[in-house]
């Protein structure tokens, strides 16, 4: 009697956009070389979105397709164009900064299966410098919550996600020309036309933690993202990120005591000092979060490229 043979794990494709950031991109693509999923299954797509740094000499050592996307200076659009490319009946996506874990996508692709899902969203693990700043702290903070984003919220970020390729066909695209946001309205999006979203704790990236400047461009992204999102059709994907009138984001929900507690269920451990200076670059985020909104608003452009986050 013959044994019956396995079939083929699914084929991935992943992802990346990239701009200026040749060093940084090669570290994600070799931990990318040490996954523990079949080599023959997954290629890797790394989309330049019109770098001026040298890109391809950094990445000559590794199988990796190099593809362009210059007509338009957003991560999204890198994506998207990513996407076009891709050859995978799952695609995975993650940045330039990130460090996927051994069994990033192993994890990923079990969790399609033995969740019933068409979107997953796995953990992201933040790694701290030996200083850990104020800013690290919150950076950590903010973005700690992906599981319950995606249990509560039905929407996950880009930096960790795999999506079932038909899924682009039935819903569309990234939006492409925000720069900020679009990874929560396209997954919105796919929640609310009844498209599973799952979580999977196994499929872990990590990420360094941002330091105060690069912080508060993050967060003024963040603000200039949800204005922008304004513009487009307000359907349950655009509520569940812009939120009812008059509601406040989760950041400008924390009061001290708040924030103290949230600090200790992510298991950190501050001193008053550091305390203070979280709390201090809690109110300088939001100030940045604002004024990227007002800059949006009055039509102030701001050309960000495909930056990670």
């Amino acid at each position: 009697m013959n044994e019956e043979t396995a079939p083929a794990p699914p084929f991935v494709s992943v992802v990346i956009p990239v701009y200026n950031d040749p060093v940084r991109v090669r570290e994600t693509v070799k931990a990318l070389a040490r996954q523990d999923y079949p080599g023959d299954r997954f290629e890797i797509i790394v989309v330049d979105n019109g770098s001026a740094d040298q890109l391809r000499p950094q990445l000559t050592d590794y199988p990796v397709t190099i593809i362009e996307e210059s007509a338009v200076r957003s991560s999204y659009a890198a994506r998207n164009r990513g996407v076009l490319g891709a050859r995978g009946e799952i695609i995975a996506f993650t940045d330039s900064d990130c460090i996927p874990e051994n069994a990033w996508l192993s994890s990923g692709v079990r969790a399609f299966q033995e969740k019933n899902a068409a979107l997953v969203g796995g953990q992201m693990r933040y790694r701290f410098s030996s200083k850990r700043t104020g800013a690290e702290y919150l950076d950590a903070l903010a973005n700690s919550e992906n599981k319950r984003s995606i249990e509560e919220r039905g929407v996950t970020m880009t930096a960790n996600l795999f999506v079932r390729k038909d899924i682009f066909e039935e819903i569309g695209p990234f939006p492409a020309t925000v720069i900020s946001g679009g990874d929560i309205y396209f997954t919105g999006k796919a929640t609310a036309a009844g498209y599973r979203l799952a979580y999977a704790p196994g499929a872990v990236v990590g990420h360094p933690t941002r330091t105060f400047t690069p912080l508060m461009k993050r967060f003024f992204r963040i603000g200039t993202g949800k204005a922008s999102l304004k513009r487009l059709p307000l359907n349950d994907a655009g509520a569940r990120l812009i939120g009812k009138p008059g509601r406040r984001n989760r950041l400008a929900q924390l009061n001290p005591l708040d924030l103290h507690r949230r600090l200790s269920k992510c298991g950190y451990r501050v001193s008053f000092g550091k305390f203070l200076k979280i709390l201090i670059t809690l109110y300088a985020a939001l100030t940045a979060t604002a004024l990227g909104a007002i800059m949006e608003r009055r039509g102030t452009s701001m050309t960000d490229s495909a930056l990670p986050g």
